[in-house]
């Protein structure tokens, strides 16, 4: 078993393919290339490109961990402790921190293969080490790097090359030595330990020529895992109808797809030369000649190039689709192998009316469409459900004693909440029910609890992050798991935007900005799963409002200079044109204004919400006040005694109630109240 060659030959059909639209550039260096723009990926990195909680497997020779262009985006298996020699989660392996390589090779060089030898070790990257002159010029240890950088070189950070996904986690798990062949023997374990170890994508840029139970059974407890599995063709030219290669063929013939087959084809778009091909096998096609990705760089043994051009080979066609599928993975969470299949394969370019026989060896359902396929993901997003304030909370700003109200107030209905509680949000927690989730910050021990609380004020989560000052918090399920995730953002001048954690306290990703913000004021998106951030940049005109998913770059983003400073932001459907429509009120030093904008950032609406000679901020929240079917806007002074209100789309004023107790009143959360 073994690699399939790179070689030429004579090219035997061609698949007409539409020209690019313009779309977003990442500023890498060597980000142009002709595959990305025949699959569509960069107009799909308009709106989506990636997510740190996705997991893809490269099962390969291994990839380069420490590489500059990779090293953020790859899998650390953060429940192990490195290098103490034990096996800490208990998952078979000891120390596999970075992955686990599975090649049999003779590690000792005694010239005999060991039983130990057998099982591989805790370090999966390509050995650069006594490497000969003929081995360099081949470049075959370069392979699984390659591999890696075409699902998840970093985007946008200015060097090297940028992956389909420029943020993900690459879980690197090598069979294969250097020279590209070896035994397939443990492909079973290799398969296993992915799944076992949360991948949600296996990519399998290797060929063998049999399908042994073990393999065949581990291919089957990937898929009922709902593990998504992309396999090349292999380069030999075979027609694999009669002559099958795994794991590419492992479900020909099955009523089940397991297992997506990709052939490739060159710049032309003919199928390229040395593809095998044949549809019991191929079920789509992919740019795979004269690809551009990373290498594995070494300086210490000369090896001085981030990325190199000029590889050929099916190899390199799996990974644009498993990186396309880790794309429709991050937008829906839950999605398993049927829906990602069916999405990608719904949405290939296809040069005939009609698919005939021949078409279906070569390309399969046709040409793999990364544009495409994020744009029917999007469709099918379940948009979020309108929040009703038929009921809310607020919090003296002097006393911290909360007031649940209901067309009056009702003191009392609340405990009297921690001294500097900055933000209280409502959440649903795993079961469905109401929960909520505060920020409370201490400017002597320069810190932020962050606690969830059930629906009678009872304790369930709490974690502790140092800060230099109070934090903005708000609750949402980014990674589809029901248990939602953690955003914290800067209610002060700072560099970082935001950071995302679990319930316990786990960073999972942060974002920083070039410069300072005043502060960041944060809402939940229309869509699952995303948030939206509103901040101004210190000494740059207007206010940014981009949308996010998790900690990546922004999917949608604009800034808008009708204000110079953002106090609060909301985001719903106020005139119900099943379209969302953005909030945003003015920060202390400008009037009291009140902006609604359309998800480009053109204004829609502005007026001035509040009378008042100094504005200290305005706290808004968003929903459905009056049954309507329109989302209202319910704002509140931060100080002084002027009242609530709330506002229609038109700013016309439904209702306000003036508290004359209060000192300054902070609007906290929404929703029908248990």
């Amino acid at each position: 078993m073994k690699y399939s060659s790179f070689f030429f030959g004579l090219l035997i059909a061609t698949l007409i393919i539409p020209l690019p639209a313009l779309a977003r550039i990442p500023n890498d260096p060597h980000v142009r290339q002709w595959a990305y723009e025949d699959i569509g990926a960069y107009a799909a990195w308009d709106s989506a490109r990636g997510s740190r909680s996705v997991v893809v497997a490269v099962i390969d020779n291994g990839f380069d961990t420490f590489h500059p262009d990779l090293a953020r985006n790859v899998w650390k298996n953060t429940d192990e402790i490195p290098r103490n020699n034990k096996d800490d989660d208990n998952n078979g392996y000891i120390d596999d921190v970075w992955g686990w390589d599975f090649s049999i090779e003779d590690r000792d060089g005694d010239g005999e293969i060991e039983k130990i030898e057998t099982r591989g070790d805790n370090d999966p990257r390509p050995s650069v080490l006594g490497m000969t002159e003929g081995r360099r010029r081949a470049g075959i240890f370069h392979h699984g790097t390659l591999v890696a950088g075409l699902i998840g070189a970093i985007g946008n950070n200015g060097k090297g090359t940028a992956g389909i996904n420029w943020n993900v986690q690459l879980m690197n798990v090598r069979v294969l030595g250097n020279g590209g062949s070896g035994d397939l023997t443990n492909l079973d374990k290799a398969i296993r330990y992915a799944v076992d170890n949360g991948a949600d994508i296996i990519n399998f840029s290797i060929v063998g020529d049999r399908n042994t139970p073990a393999i065949a059974a581990a291919i089957e407890y990937a898929y009922e895992h709902d593990v998504i599995l992309i396999a090349a063709a292999g380069n030999e030219r075979s027609f694999l109808n009669a002559t099958p290669r795994y794991p590419v063929c492992s479900d020909a013939g099955r009523d089940v797809q397991q297992v997506l087959g990709v052939s490739a084809i060159g710049e032309e778009h003919y199928i390229a030369p040395f593809s095998n091909f044949g549809s019991d096998c191929v079920d789509l096609t992919a740019p795979g000649v004269n690809i551009l990705s990373t290498l594995r760089y070494a300086p210490r043994f000369e090896l001085n190039n981030l990325v190199g051009g000029g590889w050929n080979g099916t190899s390199f066609a799996a990974p644009f689709v498993s990186g396309t599928a880790a794309l429709l993975k991050a937008l829906h969470p839950t999605w398993g192998p049927a829906e990602v299949f069916d999405t990608i394969l719904s949405t290939l370019h296809v040069t005939p009316d009609e698919i005939d026989e021949t078409y279906a060896n070569l390309f399969g359902n046709g040409l793999l469409q990364v544009d495409d396929a994020i744009s029917l993901a999007r469709e099918t997003l379940p948009k979020a459900v309108r929040q009703a304030i038929a009921s809310f909370v607020t919090i003296d700003a002097s006393t911290q004693t909360g007031y649940t109200w209901n067309g009056a107030r009702n003191p009392g209905a609340l405990p009297i909440l921690a001294k500097n509680t900055t933000d209280i949000r409502s959440v649903f927690d795993e079961r469905g029910s109401t929960a909520y989730i505060a920020s409370v910050f201490d400017p002597v021990a320069q810190q932020v609890t962050v606690t969830q609380y059930d629906a009678q004020w009872r304790s369930i989560h709490s974690f502790v992050r140092r800060a230099i000052g109070p934090m903005n918090v708000l609750a949402v399920d980014i990674t589809g798991s029901a248990a939602p995730e953690i955003v914290l953002a800067p209610a002060h001048e700072n560099d970082e935007l935001f950071m995302i954690y679990t319930q316990d306290g786990r960073l999972i990703d942060t974002k920083s900005i070039d410069g300072l913000h005043n502060g960041v004021s944060l809402a939940p998106g229309m869509i699952q799963g995303t948030f939206v951030a509103a901040y101004a940049v210190e000494k740059e005109p207007g206010v940014t409002v981009s949308t996010y998913d998790i900690a990546s770059d922004a999917l949608t983003s604009f800034t808008s200079r009708s204000i110079s400073t953002v106090s609060g932001v909301g985001v719903g459907d106020i005139d119900n044109d099943a379209e969302a429509e953005y909030i945003l009120s003015a920060g202390p030093g400008e009037p009291a204004w009140l902006l609604y904008l359309e998800t480009d950032g053109s204004l829609k609406r502005k007026f001035t919400a509040y009378d008042v000679p100094r504005n200290p901020g305005i706290e808004i929240i968003v929903g459905d006040y009056n049954d309507d079917g329109e989302d209202d806007i319910v704002t509140a002074l931060r100080s002084g005694d002027q009242p609530m209100r709330i506002w229609t789309q038109r700013s016309k004023k439904l209702a306000q109630w003036k508290d004359s107790l209060a000192q300054g009143t902070r609007i906290l959360f929404s929703g029908t109240l248990p």
